[in-house]
Order: structure tokens, then C-alpha cells, then sequence
């Protein structure tokens, strides 16, 4: 009795609109606001310098302290970039052609001459006011000599180059699988060649300044699979020298990577050894009523990681990584939402009787593993996350023997310096939203005070910013190492 009791006076006096009381009124004995003691004042509390305050001009950011301290440290010169981008000439005239989105156009009438071309790259921007015109797309996104400026103001030892989004999903089937193959031909002659690193960059063994991930189209095997042999011998052609030299992956859609047709390309690409560098495009959603009146900024800041989470979680949902186990799969921006929400995906698998009793319409039944397992042993992820709260989300999901999981990248030619004119992101100088990659590796801000010390942090930072990525993709690096793929 004494315990029911005390539970209704609980009720009563925890919980307003229960008492007999005047609905909001205070149990008796409460203190009103007013008649509380005052707190003492406090001194007001240091704040660390959140990154995001780092300014955006590239000019006043060259001479700040994070990029001196950054350009300062022993790393620096020996980063290998995962995620960046090249607009291959065959593919800015075959954009040129087109009538229809993705498409590059003129600069608007009455622009400078000098004015940089247009390009309309996600679905439905042209019908967007906020979007219509397009971007600027200076020589940055196509010019080998500005990737290698960037890299060389960046301390980038090698870029993995990929072809950015929307690669050749617009393109009937046959003419995809065409293209790709001499794009692919061309992509290889741009990495295979000799490019010197400067004399400032570590210099005891020869490296490669580009490798890259290939063309695979993989919409012409979804509208028929009689094309799957033709999709499987383009894998090992570029699993064979002499492209072999150069390719280290392919790059694919965050779309339909539990289909049932995957299941040859998954057998391939485990076959060779290839790895799979997963990257959004489409996002979640179309139109007005989902990115608002707003531009780029929903599609790109929320649309693209939603998409690459949901592709990856139907992709270990799916059952595939049991039937592969040593599928290795490398996830740009970061893992999207994934590292945040992976203890909530692990929660629903084992709730769900789809997988618990292997009812509910799955054919594939249990899953040998939790989901967060699959993120620990066959995902890989970029540090394109502009912040260190993402970056310290992805630790403590991979935990220690997660530690060579995230790998540097940049994700150029796109997010350049603010104050930039039109068609100028490629001049010689520092990047902010390259930088913020740096930044979040050694604290908020990266002044002298605030960064992570010890053999510990240090080795993470290490491993990041080339060791990770040099194992995985098996690049010889400037300290004459070559780690050997997994």
C-alpha cells in the first residue's frame, strides 16, 4: 500500500494537469521562478573555435594559422586523395551534345567572353529557377594540370581519380557499355603518364600522381541481363595489364545494389580484387516540394548522404556480403548517415521478423551478422564530412580495429574558395573546404592549443591520410612503402 501510495503522489505532484490543483499550478512547497535563490554569476566559459568559423575566403585562409599549421606538419605532401573528380575531355564534348539534363550549355547571354560554360548535372535542375542556370565549370573540372596544381597546394601525393556523377546512366544500354570502354581507354592514358611531384613533397621513392576507378555502367544489365557477360569482361579488362596499372576499382550509383543481377558483378569484382567506390546522384526526393526554393544546398548536404545510406543498407541488408565475404566497398561522404545510425539499423534487424524468423516476404532470411559488423569488415569511408563531430561519429562506430577504414579525400573539382570568380577555382591557392579534411584530423581549428597529441591520435591521423588508403588500393607511397591490398 505505501508503495501505491507514493507512486500517487508521484502523479500527483510529478506530472501537471493530475493534481487537484489548478491545471499548471505548482505542488505546494514549490518555489515559484521568481522566488528561487539567484544563481551565482558565472565567468563566462572558453569556447574552443568550432571549425565551421574558419573563414571561406581563400585568400585571408592562406595566411591563417590552421593552413600554416597544416602545411607545417611531417604528413603533409604524402596524402592520397580517394575522392576526387575529373570531367574526362570525351565526356565534356559528349555533355556538350546533349539537349537534355545532364548537359553543358553556353554561359548566359551577356556574360564576359571569357565567361565559363554551364553545367546541369541533377535531375529536374533545369526546371528549377533556383538551379536552371546551371554552374560554373571552369578548366578545373577537366584540366590535368589544375588537378595537379590543387593537388600540389594540397599536399597530395597521389588522387584516385573517379568520373564524376552522372557518369552514363543516360545513355541507352549498348551505347553506355561503348562509351565506357573507351572512357575508361582514355582515363588510363591520363594516370599511366608521368607527372613530377614538387621538390617540397617526401621524394625517397618514385610514386604515382593519379590512379583512378573505372566506368561500369550498370543500367544497361538492369534493363537485360543477357548484357551481364559483357558488363563482367569490361571488369576484367580492367583487371588486366595493361590497365591494370592504373584501375584499382570502379565507381557506381548508390542505386540498386541489392538487385538481383548484382549478383555477377559482386562475384567479379571479389574475383579480382576490385574495389567498389559507391557515390550518390540521384538523392531522395524530386522537386519543389522536397529541396524547397533553396538550390543545391538540399539535394548535396542532405540528399546525397540519404541516398548513399539507404544504397549501403540495402546492400548489406541484402544478404550479399555473406555470399562475399571479402567485398570491399568504399562509401563517399563519410558513410552518409550511417555511422550515426548504425546502432538503431542493428536494433530493427533483430526486431524484424524478416530477419529474426527469415519471414516477412525476405528470401534470403538471417543475416550471419549484425549490420554494424558488414560496416566494420567490408566498408570503407572518405573524411569528405567538413567537420570533426561526423569524423568522431565514424570512430566510434569502426572502434579501434576499425582504425584503417577512413581514408582522405577532397572532393574536387567541386565546394572551391567562395570569393573565387566565376570559372577561377582552379588558381593556385588554397581550398578552405579541402582544408576542413585536414582540419578535423587534428582538432577544431587546429590551433597550437587545441590539437590531439600522442602516438595514438597520431597513428589515426596517419592512416588516414595515406597508410589506409595505400593498403586498401595498394599505392606505393613516398616513404617507399607499399602496403599490399587486404
Amino acid at each position: 500500500m505505501e508503495g501505491r501510495a507514493h507512486l500517487r503522489r508521484g502523479l500527483k505532484y510529478g506530472t501537471r494537469g493530475l493534481s487537484q490543483k489548478g491545471i499548471g499550478d505548482p505542488p505546494s512547497g514549490f518555489a515559484s521562478r521568481s522566488a528561487r535563490r539567484p544563481c551565482p554569476r558565472q565567468p563566462p566559459r572558453k569556447r574552443s573555435s568550432p571549425i565551421h568559423t574558419t573563414t571561406l575566403n581563400s585568400e585571408a585562409y592562406q595566411s591563417s594559422n590552421p593552413y600554416r599549421a597544416i602545411r607545417g606538419k611531417a604528413a603533409f605532401g604524402n596524402t592520397i586523395d580517394v575522392h576526387t573528380h575529373l570531367y574526362l575531355p570525351g565526356y565534356m564534348d559528349l555533355l556538350r551534345r546533349r539537349a537534355e539534363v545532364p548537359r553543358i550549355i553556353p554561359a548566359p547571354p551577356g556574360s564576359a567572353s571569357d565567361a565559363p560554360e554551364r553545367l546541369l548535372i541533377l535531375p529536374g535542375e533545369d526546371a528549377d529557377e533556383s538551379t536552371s542556370s546551371g554552374r560554373p565549370i571552369g578548366r578545373e573540372y577537366w584540366s590535368v594540370e589544375k588537378k595537379l596544381s590543387f593537388m600540389d597546394v594540397h599536399g597530395i601525393q597521389t588522387s584516385v581519380l573517379s568520373p564524376a556523377n552522372p557518369w552514363l546512366d543516360f545513355l541507352p544500354p549498348l551505347d553506355a557499355l561503348r562509351v565506357a570502354q573507351d572512357l575508361n581507354d582514355e582515363l588510363h592514358a591520363i594516370c599511366s603518364s608521368s607527372y613530377p611531384a614538387p621538390p617540397s613533397f617526401p621524394s625517397s621513392a618514385p610514386v604515382p600522381r593519379f590512379l583512378c576507378f573505372g566506368f561500369l555502367p550498370l543500367h544497361p544489365l538492369f534493363q537485360s541481363s543477357q548484357l551481364l557477360p559483357a558488363i563482367v569482361r569490361e571488369l576484367e579488362r580492367l583487371a588486366t595489364p595493361p590497365l591494370s596499372s592504373t584501375m584499382r576499382g570502379v565507381i557506381l550509383p548508390a542505386q540498386h545494389l541489392d538487385h538481383p543481377l548484382m549478383d555477377g558483378v559482386y562475384e567479379a569484382c571479389q574475383r579480382l580484387g576490385l574495389v567498389l567506390f559507391i557515390h550518390p546522384h540521384y538523392g531522395v526526393g524530386k522537386g519543389s516540394e522536397v529541396n524547397g526554393d533553396y538550390g543545391h544546398v538540399l539535394p548535396l548536404a542532405l540528399g546525397f548522404p540519404f541516398e548513399t545510406s539507404v544504397a549501403a543498407a540495402r546492400l548489406l541488408l541484402s544478404g550479399y556480403l555473406d555470399r562475399y565475404p571479402d567485398l570491399r566497398v568504399l562509401l563517399a561522404h563519410s558513410g552518409g548517415t550511417l555511422p550515426f545510425l548504425a546502432g538503431r539499423l542493428d536494433c530493427c534487424v533483430a526486431h524484424d521478423p524478416a530477419f529474426v524468423w527469415g519471414r516477412g516476404g525476405r528470401k534470403g532470411g538471417k543475416l550471419k551478422h549484425s549490420p554494424s559488423l558488414y560496416l566494420r569488415r567490408n566498408f570503407f569511408f572518405d573524411n569528405v564530412v567538413y567537420h570533426q563531430a561526423g569524423c568522431q561519429c565514424l570512430r566510434a562506430l569502426l572502434g579501434e580495429a576499425g582504425k584503417d577504414r577512413v581514408m582522405w579525400g577532397s572532393d574536387h573539382p567541386f565546394f572551391p574558395p567562395v570569393d573565387a570568380a566565376e570559372g577561377e577555382g582552379s588558381r593556385q591557392r588554397p581550398w578552405p573546404s579541402a582544408m576542413k579534411n585536414y582540419e578535423i584530423l587534428w582538432g577544431e581549428g587546429t590551433s597550437t592549443d587545441e590539437v590531439k597529441e600522442g602516438a595514438k591520435e597520431e597513428k589515426w591521423r596517419e592512416g588516414v591520410l595515406w597508410r589506409n588508403a595505400s593498403k586498401l588500393l595498394c599505392i606505393p607511397t613516398a616513404t617507399g612503402e607499399r602496403e599490399g591490398r587486404e
